[in-house]
């Protein structure tokens, strides 16, 4: 099973612009699209629709990935 851990910053500009947690971990879960990025990261992208804004968003998620194997 995957863990998701999100930074300060992370949830920082979560709570900042009005995205909830909930909607990052279901597009880090199922993304839409899924980049590779410098320094070994991942770029993870979703649509979602925002309701403060009243229309559709694009969430990007800056992450690394790392296996739990030993």
């Amino acid at each position: 099973m995957k863990q998701i851990i999100l930074t300060n910053h992370a949830k920082f500009e979560a709570h900042r612009r009005n995205i909830p947690e909930e909607i990052i971990k279901s597009a880090i879960l199922e993304p839409q699209q899924k980049l590779a990025a410098k320094k070994g990261r991942v770029i993870i992208q979703n649509r979602y629709f925002d309701k403060t804004e009243n229309r559709e968003m694009l969430l990007r998620v800056i992450g690394l990935e790392v296996s739990d194997e030993f």
